[in-house]
């Protein structure tokens, strides 16, 4: 017997396609022969349904594998009883695989067939269980077993779960049932019950205070009784704000006095007065509440405003924060932006990541030419890892980028 590739086995012995040579051979003089990098023949890879094309090709150009075993759907029988399933709802998968995918935790009842006849509820437009407890809605409805309060002859609990409907007060009826039976008020008539717009409790809707004189100097429909006063003193915060009465130098909308960013009980104020806490920047927050990526105990602002660490790009974090994948002290956009390489524009320079790679294996090599033309053609960038160079096609400039990190 000939051992052409000199690896102690006859050549008949690997030679899938009958050509007179080891597959090996083969694929070593046309990797093309050998997309998915396998070591198989395309040719002889498995093709259950015999349409000339590999199982592996077929998913990859968007055949169902619900079980991800690398087994077409159409050719599987989920449930292992010895039955191919039809497909009633068309959408390429068997429909025993439909409901296996849809019982993720197997105890045998999915949610996609609610009656549990083997039939997906999709195909059966006359059966609805919108609650999937086993039984038709109709029937809970008429025999008063759940609520249909507004009559459009869907459970009162599924128009909520849909968002179909409101329920503010938590009562498991819609607001325009409660309205419509006197069960709750709606005096200003804006279809939102009275009990669920009464800051303080009193049984009048907040607007209605207001328009009888409630004061609400911000205008944003609720007393000012009911808006935040951390210092307990009668005037809400906003307001001591606004006349200046009270400080609130970080902009938040919380008088500094009220502060205590770090939540040992000591108010922010307190902290820095006493030296427990410094202050460098003087914003009246403790520095150690203010982001110090590089852990010298000074706010990352600070650092920059005093010259201690540069900030070339403007971003706010020192450069010594920023990532620099090969570690030549300059950040990496910025590498970019001086012209370093960055062919599918994720911010990274090419010099630190092997681009090419789509299947994360750390080589590049014809799985990833085989996912190159699979992708070939217009390709949104959002969703197409196949665009190396982000212009949404998969052309010749991405191929060009593939062969030139080829390893």
């Amino acid at each position: 017997s000939v051992d052409e590739n000199g690896d102690g086995v006859p050549d008949e012995c690997e030679d899938c396609n009958g050509n007179g040579r080891p597959d090996g051979c083969d694929i070593d003089d046309n990797p093309m022969l050998d997309l998915n990098g396998n070591g198989i023949i395309d040719t002889c890879d498995a093709d259950c349904d015999d349409d000339g094309i590999p199982d592996w090709g077929e998913i990859l150009f968007g055949a169902p594998d619900v079980n991800d075993n690398g087994v077409p759907d159409e050719c599987e029988d989920c449930d292992g009883d010895g039955t191919l399933k039809g497909d009633c709802d068309g959408n390429g998968t068997p429909d025993d695989c439909d409901l296996i995918e849809a019982d993720p935790d197997g105890d045998g009842f999915s949610p996609a067939d609610c009656n549990g006849n083997g039939v997906l509820d999709a195909c059966e437009p006359e059966y609805v269980d919108c609650d999937c407890n086993g039984m038709h809605d109709d029937d809970e409805i008429a025999g008063g077993l759940v609520t249909d309060c507004n009559g459009n002859g869907v459970l009162d609990s599924c128009d909520l779960a849909a968002g179909d409907a409101v329920d503010c007060n938590d009562n498991g009826l819609p607001d325009t049932c409660d309205l419509a039976s006197g069960f709750s008020a709606d005096v200003n008539g804006n279809g939102v019950p009275d009990e669920c717009e009464d800051c303080d409790g009193d049984g009048i809707p907040d607007d209605i205070e207001i328009m009888n004189g409630a004061p609400d100097l911000n205008q944003n429909g609720i007393p000012d009784s009911c808006d935040p006063d951390c210092n307990d003193n009668g005037f809400p915060d906003f307001f001591e704000i606004i006349l200046g009465l009270v400080a609130d130098v970080n902009g938040n909308g919380v008088p500094d006095l009220c502060e205590d960013c770090d939540g040992d009980g000591v108010l922010d104020p307190e902290e820095i007065s006493s030296g427990q806490s410094t202050d460098l920047n003087g914003n009246g927050v403790p520095d150690d509440c203010e982001p110090d990526c590089n852990d010298n105990d000074a706010p990352d602002d600070y650092d920059i405003d005093a010259g201690t660490s540069m900030d070339v790009n403007g971003n706010g974090v020192p450069d010594e924060c920023d990532p620099d994948c090969n570690e030549n002290g300059v950040p990496d956009d910025v590498d970019i932006a001086n012209g370093a390489p960055d062919a599918n524009n994720d911010g990274i320079p090419d010099v630190c990541q092997l681009i090419a790679d789509l299947n994360d294996d750390g080589t590049v090599g014809p799985a990833d030419l085989a996912i190159i033309l699979a992708a070939w053609g217009a390709c949104p960038p959002e969703d197409c890892p196949a665009d190396l160079d982000g212009d949404a096609v998969v052309g010749a400039a991405d191929l060009a980028a593939l062969l030139a990190n080829w390893s």
